[in-house]
Parts: C-alpha cells; structure tokens; sequence
C-alpha cells in the first residue's frame, strides 16, 4: 500500500513578493537504504526519483511521467521521528507489521524525494478521482485530502470572481551621502476579495492536519500558511491566464496591465517617487468594495413579486434587508424610506448607523453581477425595480443563484422552489379490473390480465392536461404561464416529445404485449 501526501512549502527567497509551490511524496512500505546526504538522512520509506516514472503510469499519469526531469525535486521534511526513523502516517501505520511506539517522539528533518505540482489545483483532483475509483494499492493521506479541499473550494472562488486587483506597499531605506531617507515601492497583485474567503479561511484554519506544513523547520500559524498559498494560487492562475488582444489593448498602462502581466510578478509596478496617488486612490476604493460588507450589519434581499394574472407584464423586485443579528426580521427599503427621521434612528440600532451608506454601497456591488439591477438605483432612495415577464424568467433562471452565492438573500415564489415547482410529465395510471369491495374480493381477481391494464395521462404536477391544453401551452409564446392559478416554467421542446410519445403509445393500451 502506498500513501499520497501533499505539502505547500512557500520559496525560501530574498524576494518581496514570496511565491511557493506543492509538492506531493508517496509513502511506501518497502524500506529503502537510509542515504546520507550531508547531515540529512533519506526517508527510509519514501518513493525514489527512480520508481516515479513508472508509478505514474500505473496511475494513468503519463502526461506527468513525460516531464519527470522539470518536475521532480528533493523535498526536507520535518517529521515525528523515534530511534532516528521517521514514524509512519496513520493511513501507513495501519498496513505495517512492525511494532511502533510514539513515546519520546522528536522531530528530525528527512530526505524525499517529491513531484512539484504544476498546476496544482486540476492534479490534485485527478489524482484524488483516480485513489478513490480506479487504483485500489494507493491511498490519500490526511494532508492530501485537506489541500484537494482546500483548493477545489479557493477554484469555486475563483469561477465567481471573488477576487479584485490590488496594491501591495513597500518601504524601504536607502543612503544619501550619510543621511537615511525613506523611499517605497508599489507592487501590483490580485487579491482575494470577499466575505465567503474569510469564512473559508477560518474554517480551514481550524481543521488543517499538522503534516499539512511538515516542509516547515519552525511551526507557523495555520491561517498564515494558507493565506500565503491562497495568493500565490490566485496569482499564478491569473497571470497566466490569456486575455484577447482587444482587452489587453484597453488595459495597457493600468493597474489591471500590472496585475495580469507575468513581468510584474517580482517587480514594483511604480518605482520609488511615483504612484503614492493611486496607491491612496486604490485603499479608498477597496475599502468600499471589500470593507463595506464586514462593516454591515444586515443581509441585502430582494423579492421577487409575481405579476397579477390580469397584468402578467407587471413583475417586480423589492428591496429588503435582513438584520444579521436577527435574520426572522425583514425591512424592506420602501418602508426604511417613508419612516420620519426618528424612526429611521431607531432602525440603525439593528442595521448599523451607516446603514444608508452601506445599502447602497451594497446594491452597487449586487448590480456589478446583475446589471438590471442599476436601474433600481437611479434613485437615492431605491425601492424596487419593475421587470417585464422575460426578465423576471431570466432572474429566476440566472440572476437569483448569482445573487445567493455572492451572499445576498433571494426570496422566490413558492411555485418557484424545488417543493412546490409543478413539472411536465407523463403520467402511468392503472386501468384495471372493475371495483370489488376488499371484504368480498375473490382472489381470482388478481390476474395477470387485470394487473396490466393501463394508460398514459399527460400531466403538470398532480393536474391531468387534455391534448387541447397541452397543445396550447406548446404553442405559448413565454417561458413562464400562468396555468390553473400558478405560474408554471415550460420546456416546450421537451412536452413535443412528450406529446408524439403519447401518441405514439395510444391513449389506453389494454394489455401488454
């Protein structure tokens, strides 16, 4: 049985913007020959540089096979280690006949050999798809496991967006003919740059296997070490990510230019002497973007109010917000707004006392994701936002999940919800024998004759449909109609087949053949 373990280990550089790769190592139970190298001993049970080729065959691996000399490496970690033998892994402790003890357990530093990961993210998954499903004398380690998650969950924040482009500053001193001055630089980066990354943070701060940073001498705080990693993974990713020429050409000479390119990746953006104005300019603007949602204190909801059936171009969304402390209570916007001064004042005990500056900072960054949205902002006092039935289709369809995974509340009507959505279907109904009382019933009545008996109903939900109504929702020009009291969405390309199939099979068939 041989074990996968992961480590991110951060470049031991004397750069300012310090980058950091993941290496993985395989624990085998062969013992090997220990190998001196200088002071440090080679992992008795680690897999050599050797034996790599061929094991990543055997995992279907041949791309990574190919480019063993680029991407194999000598990794030092720090390890339990008792009588001067690394002790195993739990997942390897469980397949080893020898006796081991954990008393008097030290750290000691061992030789491995290890494959650095070049794109991290997508090699971890393969490998995680291929331990669990297909190579059954392999296993994940503890730590392998945490940084799949971990860097599966920072990919869901990366295909959102939650990051922004960012300024880093740097002081430094320098001599001028004995006397010290101050100069800085500015460096240009990417960031992360929402509430759901803290989060993440924090709950991986807490859960992180201590062998998760066994490439470390000195024990680091967990949250450092993933923040570090988090950063370079955003930053590799981005800087190598290719833009059309169109929108290269737009961005050229700007802080967007300095953060895609990979030339500004270890060098300041604005040399010592100039930039101090944007930089000042950029604080401002990521304290708006970033800060407003930690400094609230509610949730931003909107509504969506189903159009009356006389009206069904009249569609509308309100504006509320949820108290964060107290998530039972809703405000919507159009009643914050006609409250006297007074009252208003006693709200802010619940929703902060820069509630209406947060508001719109926040509808402004929900209108970033849903464009629709500026129109409800063409006031001071924004309300609500009126949508024709296409719109409303696409807000339920598009705009609501956006919303909901940038951490707003989106409240739908009922039909809308998996619990009460009526979905288009056929529908098996038994036509059997002719009713008997169960007191009286003969046992001869329950034939293979009368068993097989049924018929194909065309059905929305619980409701049977006759062909003339199925006909003319077919031939309905909306997504949505409002059929029998209840808005009901429409695959009509799916109720056509539906429709030949129950022509097709006849209206009643009966008995099987």
């Amino acid at each position: 049985m041989k074990t996968f373990h992961t480590l991110w280990v951060p470049d031991n550089t004397n750069n300012f913007i310090q980058a950091g790769r993941f290496c993985l190592w395989v624990e085998t139970l062969d013992k090997g020959r220990k190998k001196r190298s200088q002071k440090i001993i080679s992992h008795p049970f680690h897999l050599e540089k050797d034996e790599w080729p061929a094991f990543l065959e055997t995992l279907s691996l041949k791309s990574m096979a190919y480019q063993m000399k680029n991407i194999l490496d000598t990794q030092i970690l720090y390890l339990p280690s008792v009588n001067d033998n690394p002790l195993p892994s739990p997942e390897s402790a469980r397949y080893r006949t020898d006796e081991i003890t954990t008393e008097q357990a030290v750290l000691q530093p061992w030789k491995t050999d290890c494959l650095v990961l070049e794109h991290p993210i997508k090699q971890m998954a393969e490998i995680q798809f291929l331990t669990f499903y297909q190579v059954t004398e392999i296993q994940p380690g503890s730590d392998f496991l945490f940084w799949y998650w971990f860097t599966q969950e920072l990919k869901n924040l990366l295909l959102r967006d939650h990051y922004i482009p960012a300024l880093v500053y740097r002081e430094r001193s320098q001599s001028k003919s004995r006397r010290q001055s101050t100069s800085y630089e500015i460096y240009a980066c990417w960031q992360w740059g929402s509430d759901h990354y803290e989060k993440l943070i924090r709950q991986a701060a807490e859960s992180m296997p201590v062998a998760c940073a066994a490439a470390l001498e000195t024990p680091v705080e967990p949250e450092s070490l993933l923040r570090h990693c988090a950063e370079v993974l955003l930053n590799h990713i981005l800087r190598q990510t290719r833009f059309p020429a169109v929108f290269s050409k737009k961005i050229e000479n700007t802080l967007l230019e300095a953060c895609q390119s990979p030339r500004f990746s270890n060098i300041p953006w604005k040399p010592a002497g100039t930039g101090l104005d944007i930089y000042q300019q950029w604080q401002n603007w990521q304290q708006h973007v970033v800060g407003f949602a930690q400094e609230a204190e509610f949730t931003l909801a909107f509504q969506l109010l189903e159009a009356p059936p006389d009206d069904m171009e009249n569609w509308r969304i309100q504006f509320l917000v949820i108290p964060k402390h107290d998530p039972s209570l809703r405000l919507s916007l159009s009643d914050y707004w006609a409250m006297p001064w007074q009252s208003r004042q006693k709200i802010h005990t619940y929703v902060g006392r820069n509630f209406e500056k947060n508001i719109l900072l926040s509808m402004g960054h929900a209108a970033r994701m849903v464009p629709k949205l500026w129109q409800g902002l063409d006031t001071a006092e924004p309300q609500s936002l009126s949508l024709n039935l296409e719109e409303a289709f696409d807000f339920l369809k598009e705009s609501a999940f956006l919303l909901e995974d940038a951490g707003f509340k989106v409240i739908v009507p009922a039909w809308w919800t998996p619990q009460g959505r009526r979905r288009i279907k056929i529908r098996l109904r038994s036509s059997g024998s002719k009713k008997t009382s169960s007191a009286g019933a003969n046992k001869s009545n329950f034939t293979l004759e009368n068993l097989v008996r049924y018929s194909y109903q065309l059905a929305i939900g619980d409701e049977v449909v006759n062909e003339d109504e199925w006909m003319q929702l077919v031939e309905a020009k909306t997504p949505l109609v409002h059929f029998r009291g209840q808005w009901v969405e429409l695959d009509r390309d799916k109720m056509k087949e539906m429709l030949e199939f129950w022509h097709k099979h006849g209206r009643e068939n009966p008995e099987m053949r």
